[in-house]
């Protein structure tokens, strides 16, 4: 067995002989057990270890994608023995199982031969359309083993700017967001949302407009595809009972993503957070009116506050 890797089971046989106590026997017989098969003495080829792949975006090279070059992923095929004896070879291959979705390696091929333990790189070309749809293999004469993976870009970077302000009362920001692969077309597989809650009502007078305590917009969801958007915080004037009572109402945002492919939790894919103020504070000028405040901080580093009189 020169070569071979091989593991031993011992089986005990107990003869029982005589009457009464009688004696035992032991007799032991040992069998090999291979860890794979040859018939002429070669060492054997095995794929021991596959690792596991993790969500595969679209790979880009783009000035936004995120990071720039290296939004692919690794995976390693362990072999034994590593090298591989002279004219051996393991196949490894990707390939898609259902619907649509595609992958390569890092040189734009779907197929590899490799002779001993090897690191490869995988790069999304086509988002999958159903979970766990790519397969990546590694075959040596038939036998091997395979995991499977998912292609689905996400989003990132998600910046607000300034559009307006003084809106009676109120501001509105742009909302922008970018794509791993460089290119916000690429994420089919993504909904975004805003997911608003009140964490300071505040006291009436002088806020006499009751928001609901969650608000969600839109609540299932929309594409993330265009990659901008606009976010308009406003109170109406007419909602503003002054009696001199000074208050504030609070709330905290979270610009959120859901992948429907991979069915992600809304809650696993915060892009951005936000706190949102808004004040009735007593005006000194004139004396006996009010000034109202609407503040935005975040996501990020933006920040901006818009004072109006009524």
């Amino acid at each position: 067995m020169s070569g071979k890797r091989s593991k031993g089971r011992w089986f005990v046989l107990l003869i029982l002989a005589g009457v009464g106590l009688g004696a035992l026997l032991p007799l032991f017989l040992w069998q090999p057990v291979a860890r794979g098969g040859d018939t002429d003495g070669e060492p054997e080829v095995q794929v021991e270890d596959i690792s596991e792949l993790p969500r595969v975006p679209v790979y880009g090279t783009g000035p936004e994608a995120d990071p720039l070059g290296t939004n692919e992923k690794s995976v390693t095929v362990t072999l034994w023995p590593s090298p591989l004896p002279a004219g051996k070879k393991v196949t490894v291959q990707i390939s898609t199982i259902i619907g649509t979705g595609g992958a390569t390696f890092d040189d734009g091929s779907t197929s590899k031969d490799i002779t001993q333990t090897t690191t490869l790189k995988v790069r999304g070309t086509i988002n999958s359309s159903v979970k766990d749809n790519m397969k990546i293999s590694a075959t040596y004469e038939g036998n091997g083993m395979s995991r499977t993976f998912t292609v689905s870009t996400w989003p990132y970077d998600l910046k607000n700017t300034l559009l307006s302000k003084n809106l009676y009362f109120g501001l509105k920001v742009t909302v922008t967001w970018k794509s791993e692969s460089g290119k916000v077309a690429d994420l089919t597989n993504v909904l975004m949302r805003e997911y608003i809650e009140v964490t300071q009502m505040g006291s009436n007078p002088p806020f006499t407009i009751t928001p609901p305590i969650i608000f969600i917009q839109p609540p299932n969801g929309g594409p993330a595809t265009g990659g901008t958007g606009t976010d308009r915080h406003h109170y109406s004037a007419a909602g503003v009972n002054w009696t001199g009572v000074q208050s504030s109402r609070v709330k905290a945002q979270q610009y959120q993503f859901k992948d429907v492919v991979l069915n992600t939790e809304w809650t696993n894919g915060v892009l951005g957070t936000a706190t949102i103020t808004r004040e009735v504070k007593t005006d000194p000028d004139p004396a006996g009116t009010y000034i109202f405040i609407t503040s935005k901080t975040g996501p990020g580093t933006f920040s901006d506050s818009c004072p109006e009189k009524p």
